[in-house]
């Protein structure tokens, strides 16, 4: 009799170290989770103004256009580039941002602005060129310039 008392108490044992080592394992995990996440992602800068280095330029020039505006409030924010689709007699542009947002990352004040940052267009045929700049909101700031 006695020796079946010690295997339940065993079995017990097993059991409750078993137990605790999935609760030590899903707590450990958990912590990791917790500290590991990120949350950042791409936006759309929103533009203030724009110029073009040019009024009119030849065809087989490249057109420079310079871009204005507020990336960001805290050092987290930055600027990531220009996505531009180009047709016939139009550039569509807006211009990226990144914010990152990761675990304990601490993110100062700042005020990020892109200033003067350039996209270069090669206009694809001569006559009236239409450069449209996407906003986060939907809307658009164009420009039309001449292709000789």
């Amino acid at each position: 009799m006695k020796k079946n008392i010690i295997n339940i108490t065993s079995i017990n044992t097993k059991v409750f170290l078993v137990l605790i080592s999935f609760a030590v394992l899903m707590i450990t995990d958990s912590c990791n989770w917790f500290t590991s996440w990120d949350d950042s992602y791409d936006f759309t800068i929103k533009i203030d103004s724009f110029a073009v280095t040019k009024e009119w330029v030849n065809r087989t020039d490249t057109l420079q256009v310079a871009f204005w505006g507020t990336v960001g409030n805290t050092e987290c924010h930055s600027f990531k580039g220009f996505t531009k689709s180009i047709t016939q007699d139009s550039a569509f542009i807006s211009a990226a941002g990144h914010k990152s947002a990761k675990y304990r990352e601490i993110c100062s004040n700042a005020d990020i602005k892109i200033t003067g940052e350039i996209c270069s267009i090669f206009p694809v045929s001569e006559g009236t060129f239409t450069i449209i700049v996407k906003q986060p909101d939907g809307s658009a700031l164009e420009k039309q310039i001449w292709i000789h």
